[in-house]
């Protein structure tokens, strides 16, 4: 009877493991999607022919990508806020990422261990 309850309370582990890794593994997708929709940016500001213009750059994949902004009477004072405030997000998003991934990582070697022991009870 003891060991019929260890073997049970066992599977329940793995099935609680399995279910918290397939959650991990959503958010993962989910922030990574984020990540590719708000990209880090720049604003850069060019002198052409004495005009000044304004740009915002980012990568989009592998490539750099430049945005026209602006000329002489663009915001650059409250572009750059707002960017700032985008990166920040980003940011935090990235450091959120590479904490889940260890956390992933943590989950599924438990998952590993617990998976083993349950195949080894004997009933």
């Amino acid at each position: 009877m003891r060991k019929g309850g260890v073997k049970m309370g066992l599977e329940a582990n793995v099935v609680y493991l399995e279910e918290e890794i397939a959650n991990l593994q959503e958010r993962i997708e989910a922030i990574r999607s984020f990540l590719q929709d708000n990209p880090s940016a720049s604003i850069y500001r060019r002198s052409i022919n004495g005009k000044i213009y304004y740009y915002k750059k980012y990568r989009q994949g592998r490539k750099s990508v430049s945005e026209f902004l602006g000329t002489g009477s663009f915001d650059f004072k409250g572009a750059s806020r707002k960017l700032k405030v985008e990166n920040e997000k980003v940011k935090k998003a990235k450091g959120q990422l590479a904490r889940l991934k260890k956390e992933l990582s943590a989950l599924k070697k438990q998952a590993k261990i617990a998976r083993k022991a349950f195949e080894h009870v004997r009933v």
